[in-house]
């Protein structure tokens, strides 16, 4: 019998191998990669700290005689003069209007709820409210080995009360713990890559084939210019948007009109829920003023809100990624699935960055 069966005459194809290899070698880095995505989203937002500082560094760089390195510490420093001194100017004000609008709210959720139980509609959404809420304050499960005591009078006995309280207490503080660590990861890891942006750069060029380096790189410096333009459109939006509605919120007397812009501002960074979401302190606030207070409150928002998408972004778009609203709706969506709360957050970047990344590998034809 002939050995043509045998490309090499001693065993298997060296190309099959190989191609069996790389498509383990894909597999596994999928696997790993999915297992430490975590890390890999505070990867993320290191480098949008790092675009941050690059973007106020590059100017100074560019008007005063100062090299690289001084420019990105003046920057550094700024920044944290910047966060000091508006900490210190209205720290106080704006942590006590926060507290009085945490205090405020369940009072006004609990006038809401009184009149939607007038409404059999409104009735039926607050007994599916408090069904959500019973259900979540029964998500933890006890455990292995014990049966967990039934609650169908509705009456709980104090050592279950006490075992939920310390219960959410931990989880809270464990929360915030995390989230503390993981924005000292994410600032000391942005400060290590705005330092030595091209040595990483060089770094992450080497996982590609060296025939295809060239291309890889400017790809990547096309996709970090246009990061930076949308962080720094977004950032100007958030400014006009927290700026106007407290400046609203403070025209029509509601409490509270630094927290309700504070809120306002920092949810504009989530496109579309994000605007959505801010309405609604300053709603259950206004309802304790009447109606009109409340078509006030309403007016504010949508005013802001219309002249921020009609005037503002359309001017800053001229500088910065455009992303269409279906795109941006869906990655908030989709983000928000695969990864959590960090994923809301960071959708719109994470998909600013795939939207240029691709349309610098795939450049319309003319």
């Amino acid at each position: 019998m002939s050995d043509a069966a045998e490309p090499d005459g001693r065993g298997l194809d060296p190309a099959f191998v190989r191609r069996v290899l790389f498509v383990v070698g894909v597999v596994i880095a999928v696997l790993v990669a999915w297992r430490l995505l975590h890390v890999l989203l505070l990867l993320f937002g290191a480098t949008l700290v790092a675009v941050l500082l690059h973007a106020i560094a590059d100017p100074i760089q560019k008007h005063t005689p100062l090299s690289r390195k001084w420019s990105l510490t003046v920057a550094v420093l700024a920044v944290v003069a910047v966060i000091g001194t508006a900490g210190w100017m209205f720290g106080r004000e704006v942590g006590t209007q926060l507290t009085m609008l945490s205090a405020r709210l369940p009072a006004a959720w609990a006038e809401v709820r009184a009149r939607a139980e007038t409404v059999p509609l409104g009735r039926e959404v607050v007994e599916r409210v408090e069904q959500w809420a019973g259900q979540a304050a029964e998500a933890d499960p006890p455990p292995d080995g014990e049966a967990k005591p039934p609650t169908a009078t509705g009456a709980l006995r104090l050592p279950e009360v006490g075992g939920q309280v310390v219960s959410g207490v931990t989880n809270a503080v464990g929360s915030a713990v995390g989230a503390v660590v993981d924005l000292i990861v994410v600032l000391a890891a942005g400060l290590y890559l705005a330092a030595a942006p091209g040595h990483y750069r060089r770094g992450l060029l080497f996982l590609v084939p060296r025939s295809h380096r060239e291309r890889a790189g400017e790809v990547f410096d096309t996709t970090a210019r246009g990061l930076k333009r949308w962080l720094i459109g977004t950032l100007f939006c958030m400014a006009v948007v927290g700026v106007l509605t407290a400046l609203g919120a403070w025209a029509i007397g509601l409490p509270s009109p630094l927290a309700l812009g504070l809120i306002a501002g920092l949810l504009e960074f989530v496109p579309l829920i994000g605007p959505t979401l801010s309405v609604v302190p300053g709603v259950l606030l206004a309802l304790n003023f009447g109606l009109e207070t409340v078509l006030w409150t309403l007016a504010v928002y949508i005013g802001v809100q219309q002249l921020e998408s009609n005037l503002i972004v359309p001017i800053v778009q001229r500088r910065m990624v455009a992303l269409p609203p279906v795109i941006t709706l869906f990655a908030v969506l989709t983000f928000a699935v695969l990864f959590g709360p960090i994923g809301v957050v960071l959708a719109t970047p994470l998909a600013a960055t795939i939207f240029v990344a691709v349309k610098a590998l795939y450049p319309p034809e003319d």
